[in-house]
């Protein structure tokens, strides 16, 4: 919810400014980084649940 809410405002002001083919490069990076956030949490969480 809180990702959407602050990228709504800048997605918006990128397409105004650069047009929507830097809106889709810069939406793609930002889910690519959220995407490997996750994997990496999720192999942390494999690893280490058995000392949990």
């Amino acid at each position: 919810m809180a990702l959407g809410m602050a990228l709504i405002p800048i997605l918006s002001e990128i397409e105004n400014k650069k047009g929507i083919t830097e809106k889709n490069n810069y939406l793609n990076n930002i889910l690519n980084i959220v995407s490997l956030g996750l994997i990496v949490l999720a192999v942390f969480g494999v690893v280490f649940a058995p000392y949990i």
